[in-house]
C-alpha cells in the first residue's frame, strides 16, 4: 500500500527520488541563548542511587518469588501441596474488588 500526501511531514511524507534531510546535532543540543548548571546547559537529574536500590529490591524480590515457585512444585509433584481455601477466597474477592491484599 502507498500513501502519496504531500501534506505529511517527516518518515511517512518521504519522496522518492529525493535523500533523506535531517536536522544537524548541533541544531538540536544547541544552547545558545539558555544558561543552566549543567554540561552542556540543560536540565540534570540524577537518579542512579535511586535507580540502584530499586534494582538490588527487584532481585532480591525476583530471588524469593523463584525460590517458593520452586517449593510449590516440589510439593504439588510430591502431593503434599495443601493451598488453603479461605486465603486463596479472600484474594480473590479482594482483587476482584480491587482492595488492597488480603492476605
Amino acid at each position: 500500500m502507498r500513501i502519496d500526501n504531500p501534506n505529511l511531514n517527516g518518515a511517512a511524507g518521504l519522496q522518492p527520488g529525493r535523500t533523506n534531510e535531517t536536522p544537524a546535532v548541533d541544531a538540536l543540543t544547541s544552547t545558545s541563548g539558555t544558561q543552566g548548571s549543567g554540561p552542556a546547559g540543560g536540565d540534570r537529574a540524577d537518579i542512579s542511587s535511586l535507580a540502584g536500590s530499586i534494582s538490588q529490591t527487584l532481585a532480591t524480590q525476583t530471588v524469593g518469588r523463584a525460590q517458593r515457585i520452586q517449593e510449590l512444585a516440589q510439593q504439588y509433584s510430591a502431593g503434599t501441596y495443601k493451598p488453603d481455601a479461605r486465603s486463596i477466597s479472600s484474594a480473590l474477592v479482594q482483587d476482584a474488588i480491587g482492595g488492597k491484599d488480603g492476605a
